[in-house]
């Protein structure tokens, strides 16, 4: 069993399998030995993300039942922050790390270049405000007008309505907000690093 990202350390179990099948320096992997003992490797954070193009070679789009299909693409892993009640923190294995916004981009367009398909999800565990409107920027730049995305982020003071004007423009169709509360004290008890003055000005914008 190999824990949390895989990107760096399937690769090396990968090699073992083919080789001496020595897997005890491969790094998150749980696994029994010749005399059924379990072992636990050492756990190491991941610090690399996966920046190629999702790929859905296989996939009958035929068998959806939509019109539009919406492709799921990712800028970052894991969260910055550590709110009490969740388990991202301690569940993806790995310090919060991104792409830069202009390789994302690229990776659209790919996906709708191959798969004629220009609907996006962004599967962030959180899409921060910065990230979103450099992304928005970029396909205003590049005149990709038929793109349209969305995304989860925090309740923030930096979505202004000038930036919602941008976000629309670039492609933004629909942002989802974690609200667990309305009440400044259970957000502070929970570490949500959200202040009730951002949340009613955020959804007006």
């Amino acid at each position: 069993m190999l824990l949390y990202d895989g990107e760096e350390n399937l690769s090396s179990f990968l090699q073992q399998l083919e080789n001496n099948k020595d897997y005890s320096n491969i790094p998150n992997l749980y696994y029994l030995d010749d005399h059924r003992n379990l072992k636990r490797n050492e756990i190491v954070e991941s610090k690399t993300i996966n920046s190629l193009p999702p790929d859905f070679d296989g996939f009958d789009f035929s068998k959806y039942f939509t019109d539009n299909l919406w492709i799921p693409i990712y800028i970052s892993r894991a969260c910055v922050n550590k709110c009490t009640f969740c388990t991202i923190p301690n569940a993806s294995g790995g310090k919060f790390r991104h792409m830069p916004a202009k390789k994302v981009v690229e990776n659209m367009e790919v996906v709708k270049e191959k798969y004629g398909i220009s609907h996006f999800s962004f599967v962030d565990e959180i899409f921060l405000v910065p990230k979103m409107k450099q992304i928005a920027k970029l396909l205003i730049d590049n005149e990709q007008k038929d793109i349209s995305w969305y995304c989860e982020t925090r309740f923030s003071k930096l979505l202004t309505a000038d930036t919602t004007q941008i976000l629309r423009k670039g492609g933004c169709s629909n942002i989802q907000f974690g609200l667990e509360s309305y009440n400044q004290r259970v957000l502070d008890l929970m570490d949500k690093n959200i202040d009730i003055a951002w949340i009613e000005p955020n959804i007006i914008n």
